[in-house]
């Protein structure tokens, strides 16, 4: 596994490209922005850090964001990676 994906540990958008994942499979070539109740906007590299500190979410955004992460995981799986 490359260094630089290591360090990029939490940045779901990096191991799909290292992984050479489809835009069928991801879904598009970037992950769901999710906005902040306050309406601060941010990346799937930051998602891990609201969901740790209770952050809250835009709802809608949040639920289609646990959604690719889903259909993410279920490629991986059905594809014994």
């Amino acid at each position: 596994m490359p260094e630089e994906l290591i360090k990029k540990g939490h940045d779901l958008m990096a191991w799909a490209k290292h992984l050479n994942l489809s835009a069928s499979i991801v879904g598009t070539n970037t992950a769901p922005k999710v906005r902040l109740r306050n309406g601060f906007s941010f990346g799937i590299q930051q998602a891990h850090e609201a969901w740790r500190y209770g952050v809250g979410m835009n709802q809608g955004e949040e639920a289609k964001l646990i959604a690719w992460i889903g259909h993410l995981c279920d490629w991986l799986t059905e594809e014994n990676r």
